[in-house]
């Protein structure tokens, strides 16, 4: 459910070392998603994932924002460093609706 009428649900499909992992956050705007995905993401569910890298990859990321897919409506790509591989993270602006 919405906190506030201007927050969005957005959904994250990240790519990263072969595996995919989607979740959902809650926020006012992609950079915020990706500020809380950062904070809040069990990164263990990642195989071979090191505690260690977990400090280097934040630092990078605060200062990365989302860019915008052209073309699109509500969607966005940022990516980092993790343990010296690539990792995609693609945001969706996702609609929530009750059955």
């Amino acid at each position: 459910m919405k906190k506030a009428d201007s927050d969005s649900t957005f959904t994250f499909i990240i790519e990263y070392d072969g595996g995919t992992y989607i979740s959902q956050w809650i926020a006012a705007s992609p950079k915020k998603a990706l500020s809380k995905w950062m904070r809040l993401f069990d990164f263990s569910v990642i195989p071979r994932f090191r505690a260690s890298w977990l400090d280097a990859f934040r630092k990078d990321m605060v200062s990365e924002h989302p860019t915008r897919i052209s073309g699109t409506k509500g969607v966005w790509c940022a990516g980092g460093i993790l343990g010296n591989k690539l990792m995609i993270i693609n945001v969706v602006r996702t609609s929530i609706t009750k059955p």
